[in-house]
């Protein structure tokens, strides 16, 4: 389905991966790290509550702040193996940069892109540009996770920005495809924005968590071209800008981009059965435009799901069309 779920390790069905047998003991979180070890930070007290809610008769047999100057962290690393040194990314080289940033260790990329985004605040935007082409021409190939972190961190660069080919969307991982789709929401998505490649293929797409995503970055899409129609057409817009009052909303609602046209009449032809999937296309058919709602409304009766069924008579009424009322009695 479309959300998430976990299950434990079939090596830790009968015990714990990290166990102690002194009750001081008190691991807080479990990471990589930047080296390629497990972290555990091991808070180390010898009390978790507040004393404020411990009865004064056993307060007084404790120590609140006992092992406050004790806390650490284990570095667990194979057994047999050394200890590997830990990356210097701070004195890091534009090509050693580019290294990390297509690391598959989470934390050490994390890491890079920060020290990477703290050079170009501080670089003339000349530098930056040099940097940037050196820091492209050194990436090595790229897993799923460092793609993904790669076109966040492409997307966000001026100097990228207007010379960058539009995102893609058809990447064989479909966590990359789901991933990317809220980038998308962050970019000036105007309506003469390019069609991203493999976008309308997303509708059909064998995984729901990326139609589910994708239902989500529609209806975000839409609202953001509504709200920047709304400030164009404003009087106080118009006058200032001594142009006419503009045509870009159909029924009161923007159309945006034409690609994204048909998204959400399409998506309610996929399978509906989960509600979290019901709920991120009710709440894309609240933005699309009155002859979209109209595509959607045959479809209710495939779908059989009340609570969709509900929300989108819901929605056809707010919107106080009587051609599109009629619609749904003949429907």
């Amino acid at each position: 389905g479309p959300s998430f779920g976990a299950v434990r390790a079939a090596t830790d069905r009968r015990s714990e991966f990290l166990a102690s047998a002194d009750h001081w003991f008190r691991p807080v979180e479990v990471r990589t790290g930047p080296d390629g070890g497990l972290w555990v930070v091991d808070f180390y007290r010898e009390v978790i509550e507040h004393p404020r809610w411990i009865p004064a008769e056993r307060l007084k047999d404790l120590n609140p702040r006992g092992g406050a100057d004790r806390g650490r962290i284990y570095r667990i690393v194979p057994e047999g193996a050394p200890a590997r040194a830990l990356p210097q990314v701070s004195a890091a080289t534009v090509a050693e940069l580019a290294r990390f940033l297509g690391s598959t260790n989470g934390v050490l990329r994390d890491l890079a892109d920060r020290e990477w985004r703290r050079r170009r605040a501080t670089s003339s935007p000349a530098d930056a540009a040099v940097s940037w082409t050196a820091l492209e021409s050194n990436l090595p190939p790229l897993g799923p996770a460092a793609r993904v972190q790669w076109e966040w961190l492409r997307c966000s660069e001026p100097e990228a920005a207007s010379t960058a080919p539009p995102l893609e969307f058809k990447h064989t991982d479909p966590r990359v495809r789901r991933a990317l789709l809220p980038l998308l929401e962050r970019l000036p998505v105007s309506a003469t924005y390019p069609e991203p490649a493999g976008f309308r293929e997303l509708i059909t797409d064998s995984d729901p968590g990326v139609r589910y995503q994708l239902a989500l970055t529609t209806g975000r899409l839409l609202a953001n071209s509504r709200a920047e129609s709304d400030r164009r057409d404003s009087p106080a817009e118009a006058s200032q800008n001594g142009a006419p009052e503009t045509k870009s909303k159909v029924n009161g609602v923007a159309v945006g981009p034409a690609w994204l046209q048909g998204i959400v009449p399409g998506l309610t032809r996929q399978s509906l059965t989960n509600r979290w999937q019901r709920a991120a296309v009710l709440a894309a058919a609240g933005q699309v435009s009155t002859a979209e709602l109209s595509e959607i409304l045959p479809n209710l009766r495939t779908i059989q799901q009340p609570d969709f069924t509900a929300g989108i008579l819901r929605t056809v009424a707010h919107r106080d069309d009587p051609e599109l009322a009629a619609r749904v009695t003949a429907t």
